[in-house]
């Protein structure tokens, strides 16, 4: 059974998928004005690589909303790196704020981190046919997917260390 969230949360989320959404169109906009290569002054990024960190916060306030209604979207994208985890976490600590300034409460804060938590543990179970290529977290370390084998019911995968194999585990954690 799912954890049921507060429709303070959702309603949080929202206004903050809403944010998001805006600097996703403000970026854009910069791009098409300017050029996907233009570096604004003081900036060290180009204005297409701004638009795809936009993109990036865009999609982790979406996977949090998606947890905390309980809905899942089989075309959004599972992709974990560090930058999602800066953004998270970004996002708790400005909702630590808010907390502090009486502009959300402590329950509100305490079901985002839940949220997080969730959305950092989540895990896909095999067999699942949009793996191929993934790199994922096992026990035995980073490691890419490669084919199912339906004989085996097992994937082949290839480690970071050059080790090949089949996955072992029935569940596992999205590292790109």
């Amino acid at each position: 059974m799912k954890k049921k969230f507060s429709t303070a949360l959702i309603k949080e989320l929202c206004q903050l998928l809403s944010e998001e959404c805006a600097e996703v169109t403000q970026r854009a906009s910069k791009l098409s004005r300017f050029g996907h290569k233009e570096i604004q002054p003081g900036q060290p990024l180009n204005n297409f690589e701004r638009l795809r960190r936009e993109k990036v916060d865009l999609l982790v306030v979406f996977d949090l909303l998606q947890i905390a209604t309980g809905n899942e979207d089989p075309e959004s994208p599972r992709t974990f790196r560090p930058e999602w985890h800066k953004k998270q976490d970004k996002l708790v600590k400005y909702a630590e704020l808010s907390v502090s300034e009486n502009q959300l409460s402590q329950l509100v804060l305490d079901e985002l981190k839940e949220c997080v938590a969730l959305s950092r543990k989540e895990k896909v179970s095999l067999p699942c046919e949009t793996l191929m290529g993934r790199c994922i977290s096992t026990a035995n370390g980073p490691a890419v997917v490669g084919e199912y084998d339906h004989e085996k019911g097992k994937y082949y995968i290839a480690y970071d260390d050059g080790g090949v194999g089949y996955l072992e585990e029935k569940s596992f954690t999205f590292m790109d």
